[in-house]
């Protein structure tokens, strides 16, 4: 499979992937699906587990790593 980024599609994110970058745009793209996927699915909840929290918010920073590379430093400890 391949899979092929322009840059056109990554505008939005402030990111502009290069060609050995796939790997990194492939798991930023999977990342940014599973926040999706869980704001989706838990709008309208009043409790959320804490699993699925702790999974969003991988996510999350792992996005954030990448798009500010090392501007920004999040600590979940």
């Amino acid at each position: 499979m391949k899979i092929h980024f322009k840059k056109k599609s990554t505008k939005w994110t402030g990111l502009d992937f290069r060609h050995e970058d796939l790997d990194l745009a492939s798991d930023f793209v999977t990342r940014l699906s599973s926040c999706y996927r869980y704001i989706l699915e838990n709008n309208e909840e009043d409790l959320v587990s804490l699993d699925k929290e702790l999974n969003f918010l991988d996510s999350f920073i792992f996005m954030m790593d990448v798009r500010h590379k090392i501007s920004l430093k999040i600590s979940t400890k």
